[in-house]
């Protein structure tokens, strides 16, 4: 050491609660600025992380290539799904609270509220591609003749009767109950039977009635949306932390 030169220092072994408050109070500012400023690149990654887990959840894939996309009676289910994938996913905001340093488990540790707002279901069921509309198809036996022989045939003819088929209000709401009263779905190759919409399923007079698969039945709190939120929670939480360790990195 430099003669003349004269070097005192201390530290401060126990903390002071003023200046860890003062500490805190200036980290929430640095924070919630910085936050507010990645809001909308927040946003684009928790969309980008909701469509992702929609396209890959089982639903969508049974609707898209499976047996419910027959057992729902659906002309374009690739269609239908992309407009209801898109409203979503366009109607998510993310709402930041102010960060507030907390005590938890005798520290000081930020706590940081983040809600998603995905608006309600209501814009989602108003889509062309949520419902369509069914024709009461009935069957007549007519007498015809080939090759000199006379035979009998059963002929399918449309009554006129039209329906609302809400598939989709179905799937999110509506759980385990019975949807079509004295009918179940069964399976087959339709593809030239005009009254088959799926061409692999139709509709067949039966005591039982028909309800949503249980694999993908759905309630307002529990369907195939809400689940696909939930699945991408933690990735959700990472990509916040990763920003805010980010913030006191630069």
């Amino acid at each position: 050491m430099p003669e003349g030169i004269i070097r005192a220092g201390f530290q401060v072994l126990t903390p002071d609660r003023e200046l860890i408050s003062i500490i805190s109070k200036k980290a929430e500012i640095l924070i919630n600025a910085e936050l507010e400023a990645n809001i909308k690149s927040l946003e684009s990654s928790f969309k980008k992380l909701v469509e992702k887990a929609l396209r890959g959840s089982p639903t969508y894939n049974d609707i898209i290539n499976g047996d419910l996309h027959g057992h729902l009676g659906l002309v374009d289910p690739q269609g239908a799904m992309d407009a209801i994938i898109t409203e979503i996913v366009k109607n998510i905001r993310v709402d930041l609270e102010t960060v507030r340093f907390k005590k938890i488990g005798g520290k000081n540790q930020p706590a940081i509220s983040v809600f998603l707002l995905r608006g309600d279901y209501e814009n989602l069921l108003e889509l062309p591609t949520s419902q369509y509309i069914s024709k009461t198809r009935l069957s007549a036996i007519s007498f015809a003749k080939s090759g000199g022989h006379g035979y009998f045939r059963r002929r399918p003819f449309f009554t006129g009767d039209e329906h609302v088929i809400p598939w989709l209000k179905w799937l999110l709401y509506d759980g385990q109950r019975i949807l079509v009263e004295d009918y179940t779905v069964i399976f087959g190759d339709f593809g030239k039977l005009r009254v088959s919409r799926s061409k692999k399923a139709l509709m067949r007079q039966s005591v039982k009635g028909w309800s949503m698969p249980a694999e993908h039945d759905g309630t307002e709190q529990d369907n195939f949306i809400t689940r696909a939120f939930d699945s991408v929670e933690t990735e959700m939480q990472k990509l916040i932390i990763n920003r805010v360790k980010h913030i006191f990195r630069t």
